[in-house]
């Protein structure tokens, strides 16, 4: 570039290039398959602090995901030896949600907590950003996020559901004992708390 300035530029269309560009850097480099590529970008991304659903899983770095092919993506803080980071992303596709994302402990991610299926915890799920599902999102103990709590069909917990942003479902937001959000609280089905129902 002129000057030695760059030129930064957002959104899909321009993504789009690149990414292709990185899946195909990663498949010529041993990666197996789509699968492989798309845990590979999603793991080796870069958080954007408080950028939320814009971000996705963070900026790209093509540099550690080729690092990645040759020495995995550390697992030394799995949560109870399941498929999750305590930062960054906390993912898992549909065939393997009820395996991969329900700890009796906790799911935590300073990013995202995503999921096709379920997000299930008997203790907490809590997430610095968004904790998201295309199906549940529930917990015995407390779901919390700073940022957004989302769901296409159930956000459910035995004791809080916590949102400094949003708490949102397109069917039933459920808790025995508090809702609240600093922000909104939305269903197009039911809300339903035992105890509280909060938003400012």
């Amino acid at each position: 570039m002129a000057g030695g300035k760059r030129l930064q530029l957002s959104g899909t269309s321009m993504a789009a290039a690149v990414v292709s560009g990185a899946a195909a850097v990663l498949l010529e480099g041993g990666a197996r398959g789509t699968e492989s590529v798309r845990r590979l970008l999603q793991h080796s991304g870069n958080k954007l602090p408080s950028a939320y659903l814009i971000s996705g899983a963070g900026a790209l770095n093509l540099d550690l995901a080729v690092a990645s092919l040759t020495a995995p993506i550390s697992t030394a803080a799995l949560v109870a030896q399941r498929n999750l980071t305590p930062s960054g992303l906390a993912f898992c596709t549909a065939a393997t949600c009820s395996v991969a994302a329900h700890t009796d402990g906790i799911v935590w991610s300073d990013g995202i907590v995503w999921s096709d299926g379920r997000v299930s915890s008997d203790g907490i799920v809590w997430s610095d950003g968004i904790v998201w599902s295309d199906g549940i999102v529930w917990s015995d103990g407390i779901v919390w996020s700073d940022g957004i709590v989302w769901s296409d069909g159930i956000v459910w917990s035995d004791g809080i559901v916590w949102s400094d942003g949003i708490v949102w479902s397109d069917g039933i937001v459920w808790s025995d004992g508090i809702v609240w959000s600093d922000g909104i609280v939305w269903s197009d089905g039911i809300v339903w708390s035992d105890g509280i129902v909060w938003s400012d």
